[in-house]
């Protein structure tokens, strides 16, 4: 399976597209995973040309059981002392600190690059024979403790 390019489709989407949790701002690009876990502040945002995100949310299980709110009184934005990467440079090498200073451990990873995923799935697929009903599949996973992406969602490439 050869790398899809990408370069062509930043004409379609947006290439200052960013978002951040905690502060920690991320450039979004094609194809990235980019979650916003529960109780964590988060900002969208785009530095001058238009974007395009899709956001997957549970809207009918929450419509369904009248569960939706908002804070809005009081927030203030997530201090930007953050070094961007600080996730990735500490988690997305598939090895995890001994001593964690994350203070959201439980969902330390929010942002998982399109870059790497699919290098990853490449991989996969050219040394492993494909299965007959899921194709060639990997999960994403918390690297705190190899579960779920979330402790809510779960999420495949």
């Amino acid at each position: 399976m050869a790398p899809v390019d990408t370069s062509r489709w930043l004409d379609l989407e947006s290439a200052g597209a960013w978002t951040s949790v905690d502060g920690e701002k991320v450039m979004m690009r094609p194809f990235d995973l980019v979650l916003t876990p529960s109780w964590r502040w988060h900002e969208h945002g785009d530095e001058g040309a238009p974007a395009i995100w899709l956001d997957g949310l549970d809207i009918p299980i929450v419509q369904r059981f009248a569960a939706g709110f908002a804070e809005r009184e009081g927030n203030i934005p997530a201090a930007t002392s953050v070094p961007t990467g600080s996730c990735q440079a500490t988690y997305g090498s598939g090895l995890k600190p001994v001593v964690s200073h994350c203070v959201h451990a439980s969902t330390p990873m929010f942002h998982f690059p399109y870059a790497k995923w699919a290098l990853a799935l490449d991989g996969y697929a050219n040394s492993t024979p494909v299965d007959a009903h899921t194709g060639w599949m990997m999960e994403f996973t918390n690297p705190v403790d190899g579960g779920a992406v979330t402790a809510t969602i779960s999420a495949f490439c």
